[in-house]
This record gives structure tokens, sequence and C-alpha cells, in this order.
């Protein structure tokens, strides 16, 4: 129940930042606002799926687990239960996955040359992102693995870059204190971004690789979990945040 509290606490979070995202490129483009609205759109399908899987069905089987005569019809709402948040996460990957895209093009209309370089950057943390998977992973034996296993967030990370360079592009004639902030809260931002990415890319690589994927914990869990303790408690965050500021000042 915690993970699902904290992931529709995260919700209205995730809007509101993407709404000043909107609010930068609705001037220059109509993309954005479409992109909001596939988001908001989403957003309200990951809050029925917290809702249900995570607050509703609890209380309903703790419920019936003292009525054993109501175990059949317990097991028979739960299966509902199930495909039902299972429905609500298909919606939410696909108006996020819509949003990422639109969003991505109004950044390409509104940029020039830092586009390129903020491409440029994703390539090389997407080579930083493989070494710390591949570091920490117990399961993955070689390189090409953990490659694979982010396959999505890789493909997204053009976008990702492109996103961060357009939030970041007067990054340079900010105060210290302020880059310090906008280093470090894209650094998280990026993370969620490439985590959710890499989610998305398991549920469509699901009928290839023959097994099921979780689709709660591909798109609400891992990626809030693997950013807010993945960075934060293994310590990664003292390492990539200078790479990060770094980062920011050449672009």
């Amino acid at each position: 129940m915690g993970t699902h509290a904290l992931g529709l606490a995260s919700i209205p979070l995730l809007f509101f930042g993407f709404l000043g995202l909107n609010r930068r490129l609705q001037t220059d483009t109509v993309w954005a606002p479409i992109a909001l609205v596939s988001y908001g759109f989403g957003s309200v399908a990951a809050m029925c799926a917290a809702v249900l899987n995570g607050l509703a069905a609890p209380a309903f089987a703790a419920r019936m687990a003292a009525e054993p005569t109501m175990h059949d019809t317990a097991r028979a709402v739960l299966s509902y239960n199930f495909q039902l948040n299972a429905g609500f996460a298909k919606v939410l990957m696909v108006a996020a996955a819509t949003a990422l895209l639109l969003w991505s093009v109004a950044i390409v209309r509104t940029m020039s040359k830092p586009l390129l370089w903020s491409i440029a950057s994703s390539c090389i943390w997407i080579g930083v992102a493989i070494s710390i998977a591949y570091a920490v992973s117990s399961i993955h034996t070689t390189p090409l693995d953990a490659a694979l296993n982010f396959a999505g967030g890789i493909v997204a990370s053009p976008a990702i870059g492109a996103l961060i360079g357009y939030v970041a592009r007067r990054f340079n004639k900010l105060t210290s204190g302020r880059r310090l902030l906008v280093a470090l809260g894209d650094l998280y931002l990026a993370t969620y971004l490439f985590l959710l990415s890499t989610g998305l890319g398991q549920i469509l690589a699901q009928p290839f690789r023959g097994r099921a994927v979780d689709l709660q914990r591909s798109l609400v869990v891992d990626p809030l979990i693997g950013t807010l303790l993945g960075l934060t408690y293994t310590g990664f965050v003292l390492v990539l945040f200078p790479l990060s500021y770094l980062n920011h000042v050449l672009i």
C-alpha cells in the first residue's frame, strides 16, 4: 500500500512539472498543449489504477478473508479488479508515450544547435546508465544483457536529452544556487523518464520475450522507486550530480 500511496502522491507533482514545461513551449507551438492533455488523460488512468490496486483491493481482500463462504466471490472480484488495473495501466502507457512524443516534436521545432548537443550528450548518458546497471545488477551477465533490459530507455534517450536541454536552455544565466538546483532536478527528471521509457519498452517487448510483465510495476513503481532510491540511497547522486552540472554548463 505504501508504494501505491507514493505513486498517488507523485501524480499531481509530475503533472505540475510537465505543466511548467508546457507553459514554456505553448507560445511557440500547438503540440505542447496537446501533449499536456494526453498526459493529463493518462494521469487520470494512473490514479484509477493506483486506487484500485493499492487502496480498494487490499481493503476488500482483508474484509473477505474473514468470510470463508465468500472466498470464491472474492477471487472473482479481485480477478476483475486486476483486469481493470491492467486496462488503466495500458491507457497510461499509450497516453504518456504520446505526450512525450508530442513534447519532443515541440522541442525540435523550437530549438536549433543546442538540440544537437543535447542529443549528443544523451548518448554519453546511455553509456553511464548501462555501466551502472551492469555494475550493480547480479542478474545480467554481460553489458549487452544490461543494454537490452534498458532498450526502451535507450531508444527514448535522444528525446529525453532534447527535453532536458530545452528545460535548461537558460542555465548559464541563472545564479549559482539556482544552477545547482536545476542540475540536480534535471538529473532526477531524466532518470525518471529513462526508467519510465524502460518500462514501456519491457511492456512492448512482451510478445517477443514470451513472459508477462507487471504493468503497474513497470510504469509506476519501478520508475519512482528507481529514481528516488536508486539515485539517493545508493549514493550514485554524489557521482552523477557533478556530471549533470558539467553537462549543463557545456550545453
